[in-house]
Parts: structure tokens; sequence; C-alpha cells
């Protein structure tokens, strides 16, 4: 990501399939860690996008970092998916 982004993801840790562990940089320091139970780069960027809404709208980073921490939904949606793809 660009050096002069607003937000910019750190991975932290990341096992291939499993999850990842990141936080979000911005001007004013770092934001989380934040650890997301879903494989996938692609995944890590979403997340990174939402935690950039979030803080945008005011939500504490604890608070940000609760929501992306839980992993049933998330797991549901991955369910769902790979019923619809089979």
């Amino acid at each position: 990501m660009a050096a002069e982004a607003d937000y910019r993801l750190e991975f932290l840790l990341s096992a291939a399939g499993s999850f990842a562990r990141f936080q979000v940089t911005t001007a004013l320091g770092p934001l989380g860690p934040f650890e997301l139970h879903v494989p996938g780069r692609h995944n890590v960027l979403n997340a990174t996008a939402a935690v950039a809404i979030a803080h945008q709208l005011g939500v504490d980073a604890d608070r940000i970092a609760e929501g992306s921490n839980t992993s049933a939904a998330w797991t549901g949606a991955f369910r769902s998916a790979a019923r619809r793809a089979a």
C-alpha cells in the first residue's frame, strides 16, 4: 500500500488458510491488533476497509476488534457459499 495512504495494512501473523492477525496504521498511530479467522488475503483487505470506515464513523478500535475477532458470522458465510458452489 502507498506510504501516503490514510490507512495502511500491516500483517502481524498469518497462517495460510486459517487466520490472520493484522493492524491498521493511521497518521495517529496503529489500530488493532485485529484477528480474522477466514482464509484469503482479499478478506483481510476487505476487513481493513471495514476498519477504516468504522474508524471514520467514530467506532472505538477495541469495539472494532471485538467484531473482527468474532468468527462465527464469517464461518457461517463461508459454509453457505461452499454449499451454493457445490
